[in-house]
Protein backbone atom coordinates (compact mmCIF):
# COMPACT_ATOMS: atom_id res chain seq x y z
CA UNK A 1 0.00 0.00 0.00
CA UNK A 2 1.10 3.49 -0.85
CA UNK A 3 1.46 6.18 1.42
CA UNK A 4 -0.53 8.39 -0.62
CA UNK A 5 -3.08 5.32 -0.68
CA UNK A 6 -2.93 4.91 3.15
CA UNK A 7 -3.57 8.84 3.88
CA UNK A 8 -6.27 8.80 1.76
CA UNK A 9 -7.60 5.66 3.73
CA UNK A 10 -6.72 7.49 6.98
CA UNK A 11 -8.34 10.66 5.87
CA UNK A 12 -11.89 8.64 4.96
CA UNK A 13 -11.90 6.80 8.00
CA UNK A 14 -11.70 10.00 10.40
CA UNK A 15 -14.31 11.72 8.41
CA UNK A 16 -16.23 8.65 8.84
CA UNK A 17 -15.96 9.22 12.64
CA UNK A 18 -16.70 12.29 12.88
CA UNK A 19 -20.05 12.51 10.20
CA UNK A 20 -21.45 9.34 12.54
CA UNK A 21 -20.46 10.09 16.23
CA UNK A 22 -22.27 13.38 17.26
CA UNK A 23 -20.45 14.15 20.91
CA UNK A 24 -17.00 14.75 21.40
CA UNK A 25 -15.10 14.36 25.00
CA UNK A 26 -13.97 18.10 25.37
CA UNK A 27 -10.72 18.53 28.06
CA UNK A 28 -9.86 22.00 29.23
CA UNK A 29 -7.73 23.97 32.16
CA UNK A 30 -9.30 25.21 35.10
CA UNK A 31 -7.70 28.82 36.40
CA UNK A 32 -5.93 26.22 38.71
CA UNK A 33 -4.46 24.56 35.59
CA UNK A 34 -6.39 21.44 36.64
CA UNK A 35 -7.93 19.27 33.94
CA UNK A 36 -11.36 19.13 33.59
CA UNK A 37 -13.20 16.23 31.00
CA UNK A 38 -16.86 16.24 29.55
CA UNK A 39 -18.63 15.98 26.58
CA UNK A 40 -20.39 18.37 24.32
CA UNK A 41 -22.63 17.37 21.13
CA UNK A 42 -20.78 19.22 18.02
CA UNK A 43 -21.34 20.06 14.22
CA UNK A 44 -18.54 20.17 11.82
CA UNK A 45 -17.43 23.50 10.20
CA UNK A 46 -15.12 24.15 7.27
CA UNK A 47 -12.08 22.65 9.21
CA UNK A 48 -13.44 23.53 12.62
CA UNK A 49 -15.84 22.00 15.47
CA UNK A 50 -18.63 24.57 16.47
CA UNK A 51 -20.66 23.44 19.56
CA UNK A 52 -23.17 25.72 22.05
CA UNK A 53 -21.51 25.87 25.98
CA UNK A 54 -24.05 26.45 28.77
CA UNK A 55 -22.14 29.50 30.75
CA UNK A 56 -22.95 27.27 33.72
CA UNK A 57 -20.54 24.80 32.01
CA UNK A 58 -16.99 24.66 33.50
CA UNK A 59 -15.45 24.64 30.20
CA UNK A 60 -17.41 28.14 29.37
CA UNK A 61 -15.42 29.47 32.01
CA UNK A 62 -11.81 27.83 31.67
CA UNK A 63 -11.94 28.60 27.68
CA UNK A 64 -12.68 32.37 27.91
CA UNK A 65 -9.18 32.08 30.54
CA UNK A 66 -7.40 29.16 28.38
CA UNK A 67 -8.35 29.16 24.60
CA UNK A 68 -7.25 25.45 24.27
CA UNK A 69 -8.42 22.14 24.74
CA UNK A 70 -8.13 18.53 23.62
CA UNK A 71 -11.01 17.12 21.77
CA UNK A 72 -11.59 13.32 21.24
CA UNK A 73 -13.77 11.89 19.22
CA UNK A 74 -14.08 7.47 19.46
CA UNK A 75 -16.27 5.47 17.44
CA UNK A 76 -18.94 3.93 18.73
CA UNK A 77 -19.04 1.25 21.17
CA UNK A 78 -21.77 -0.78 18.93
CA UNK A 79 -19.72 -0.71 15.57
CA UNK A 80 -16.57 -2.58 17.83
CA UNK A 81 -16.15 -5.73 18.64
CA UNK A 82 -13.14 -4.75 21.03
CA UNK A 83 -13.07 -1.93 23.49
CA UNK A 84 -8.80 -1.93 22.51
CA UNK A 85 -9.75 -1.35 19.00
CA UNK A 86 -12.09 1.60 18.82
CA UNK A 87 -10.68 4.16 16.43
CA UNK A 88 -10.36 7.42 17.73
CA UNK A 89 -8.79 10.84 16.90
CA UNK A 90 -8.00 13.15 19.04
CA UNK A 91 -7.26 17.46 18.13
CA UNK A 92 -5.75 19.51 20.11
CA UNK A 93 -7.54 22.85 19.36
CA UNK A 94 -7.95 26.61 19.81
CA UNK A 95 -11.04 27.67 20.75
CA UNK A 96 -12.83 31.21 20.35
CA UNK A 97 -16.51 32.44 21.18
CA UNK A 98 -18.51 33.76 18.32
CA UNK A 99 -20.15 36.92 18.51
CA UNK A 100 -23.88 36.62 18.47
CA UNK A 101 -25.46 38.25 15.71
CA UNK A 102 -22.33 38.01 13.33
CA UNK A 103 -22.35 35.65 10.24
CA UNK A 104 -20.64 33.18 11.46
CA UNK A 105 -22.79 33.00 14.47
CA UNK A 106 -25.38 32.32 12.03
CA UNK A 107 -23.33 30.02 10.32
CA UNK A 108 -22.77 27.89 13.42
CA UNK A 109 -26.10 27.84 14.85
CA UNK A 110 -27.42 25.81 11.68
CA UNK A 111 -24.59 23.82 10.94
CA UNK A 112 -25.97 22.63 14.65
CA UNK A 113 -29.10 23.14 14.15
CA UNK A 114 -29.18 21.00 10.52
CA UNK A 115 -27.23 18.59 13.13
CA UNK A 116 -29.68 18.42 16.00
CA UNK A 117 -32.62 20.03 15.06
CA UNK A 118 -35.00 22.15 17.60
CA UNK A 119 -33.39 21.33 20.58
CA UNK A 120 -30.14 23.63 19.25
CA UNK A 121 -32.85 26.51 18.69
CA UNK A 122 -34.35 25.89 22.64
CA UNK A 123 -30.80 26.52 23.90
CA UNK A 124 -29.98 29.37 22.17
CA UNK A 125 -33.62 30.76 23.04
CA UNK A 126 -31.86 30.22 26.74
CA UNK A 127 -29.50 33.14 26.39
CA UNK A 128 -26.96 31.96 28.75
CA UNK A 129 -25.56 29.30 25.56
CA UNK A 130 -22.45 30.44 23.84
CA UNK A 131 -21.18 29.77 20.42
CA UNK A 132 -17.41 28.43 20.39
CA UNK A 133 -15.49 27.22 17.25
CA UNK A 134 -12.36 24.71 18.16
CA UNK A 135 -9.89 24.97 15.28
CA UNK A 136 -7.54 22.00 15.43
CA UNK A 137 -4.00 22.35 15.91
CA UNK A 138 -2.99 19.08 15.51
CA UNK A 139 -4.53 16.10 14.79
CA UNK A 140 -3.63 12.44 15.97
CA UNK A 141 -5.50 9.33 14.42
CA UNK A 142 -5.29 5.98 16.40
CA UNK A 143 -6.97 2.85 14.46
CA UNK A 144 -5.56 -0.45 16.12
CA UNK A 145 -2.36 -1.63 18.36
CA UNK A 146 0.51 0.10 17.09
CA UNK A 147 -1.29 2.00 14.41
CA UNK A 148 -0.90 5.73 16.21
CA UNK A 149 -0.70 8.73 13.35
CA UNK A 150 0.20 11.95 13.97
CA UNK A 151 -0.73 14.61 11.72
CA UNK A 152 0.78 17.53 11.62
CA UNK A 153 -1.31 19.84 10.42
CA UNK A 154 -4.61 22.16 10.68
CA UNK A 155 -7.02 19.78 9.45
CA UNK A 156 -9.80 18.12 10.55
CA UNK A 157 -9.53 15.19 8.17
Amino acid sequence: MTMSTDTSQMSNQIKTILETVTSLQLATLSLQNRPFSSYAPYALGENCFYLLVSELSPHTHHLHNHPIGCVMIVQQESESNNPYLRPRVQYDVTAEFIEQDSEEWTTGIQLLTDRFGETVTTLVAQKDFYLVRLDPEKVNFIRQFKNDYVIDDTVLY
